[in-house]
């Protein structure tokens, strides 16, 4: 899916690459500097036209361009505030992928990605990222899974020994 805000960050990312001004990147594509700033905002995004003249001059693609990539997230980490970043991801205005990025966030943020993406979905397939997680985030996204998400589940002996541990305990 196409998203606005995800081109006109990607927009501002290779401009800078570039070292030039939103004016300059006006000129060079015969557009107002009012309209990239709109589009780095994401209040709108290029035409076609011009799409094609971005993609020349950034030497990427129109895919690249258009759709989120891994890298994407590590530059917004790299030249936004982590703040920032977050907010992006949790009103969903910036793509996402357990298996592919969360091994660039702190365990607090993990923790606050991990209760978002459980809230936001019915059917999680925590399977295919639980690999990645440390015992403390297995733990947490087990509570808060519902009884078929844990079934799924493929658990060891000490995640099980943890699991009933905490059930007595509470």
């Amino acid at each position: 899916m196409i998203n606005a805000i995800e081109i006109g960050n990607k927009i501002s990312i290779e401009r800078e690459k570039l070292g030039i001004t939103q004016t300059e990147l006006s000129s060079l594509v015969f557009v107002t500097p009012q309209a990239i700033s709109k589009w780095e905002n994401g209040q709108s995004i290029p035409s076609v036209d011009v799409l094609a003249r971005l993609t020349i001059l950034f030497g990427i693609t129109v895919e690249e361009l258009l759709f989120s990539t891994e890298t994407e997230i590590e530059e917004l980490l790299k030249k936004r505030s982590r703040e920032y970043v977050m907010k992006l991801i949790l009103s969903n205005q910036l793509s996402f992928s357990f298996e592919k990025h969360i091994y660039l966030f702190s365990n607090e943020e993990r923790m606050i990605l991990l209760r978002t993406y459980t809230e936001r979905l019915e059917d999680i397939e925590a399977d295919s990222f639980w690999h990645l997680l440390s015992v403390e985030e297995r733990m947490y996204l087990y509570e808060l899974l519902n009884d078929v998400d844990k079934d799924n589940l493929v658990l060891s002996t000490v995640e099980e020994k943890l699991i009933k541990r905490r059930k007595r305990n509470v």
